[in-house]
């Protein structure tokens, strides 16, 4: 029986899903992260310093998303890396701290994407689930811990928003807001905002909102979609372009 973790379309998959597609202003504007910040993370930087002695020297900080495609664009594992990564922040984790975890988990794991599901965090530390190398069914590794370890039912999944693919492992859409019907889905549209399971994108809506002077109905008509998803559709276009 052949292995499905090694069949062309699980290659096939993982080539989309880490094809390099959205610019930093696209992956600022879908995370609501400074560009700045966006590129630092996908890229690194040069930074200046000065020693104990007053000299200045120069050095470089190593980006925290690790881009396999090496594109000055991001793929869409690169951009729910951020959204990982922006979560940890948001729970009370450090950048430093993912950084490490991140360095240690590739000891454990061939991969260096933190889109995917084996991830895990309480707010304060990062865990692995290593259930695939034969641990407990519930057993998660603490990173950065020497070893400790944590029952499953305590962490709270990174699987609100995600869905992830059942042959790679990794994440295969992305629901930015769970009360609207938006998906990012790279196999649908290369990747932007659309209607769930329509593959209409949000900006098409929002458009036709605009130019009939914001008529949700006139968005419903040229669509033909429901309400629902016009206001959906037309919240999510809103809600990126605010502050």
């Amino acid at each position: 029986m052949p292995d499905e973790h090694n069949t062309p379309d699980r290659s096939a998959k993982l080539a989309i899903l880490d094809s390099p597609v959205y610019s930093i202003a696209e992956v600022s504007r879908l995370t609501k992260l400074n560009s700045n910040r966006v590129r630092r993370w996908l890229r690194g930087y040069d930074f200046v310093y000065e020693s104990p002695r007053g000299e200045y020297a120069f050095s470089r900080s190593q980006p925290v998303v690790e881009q396999t495609s090496g594109s000055r664009y991001a793929s869409f594992l690169d951009l729910i890396d951020i959204v990982f990564v922006k979560q940890f922040l948001d729970r009370g984790v450090s950048l430093q701290h993912v950084r490490l975890a991140l360095a240690e988990a590739k000891e454990y794991l061939t991969r260096s994407h933190f889109a995917h599901e084996t991830f895990f965090t309480d707010g304060r530390n990062i865990f692995l689930d290593l259930k695939e190398m034969g641990a407990h069914p519930q057993a998660l590794m603490k990173l950065l811990s020497g070893g400790q370890w944590a029952i499953a039912p305590i962490i709270k999944r990174f699987t609100e928003v995600i869905d992830f693919d059942t042959s790679t492992g990794y994440a295969r859409r992305w629901r930015p807001y769970r009360d609207l019907p938006v998906v990012l889905d790279p196999f649908v549209v290369f990747g932007r905002p659309t209607l769930k399971d329509r593959g209409i994108p949000t900006e098409s809506v929002f458009e036709v909102y605009s130019a009939e002077g914001e008529s949700v109905e006139a968005a419903m008509s040229w669509m033909r979609i429901p309400e629902e998803e016009a206001q959906g559709a037309i919240r999510f276009e809103q809600l990126l372009a605010a502050a």
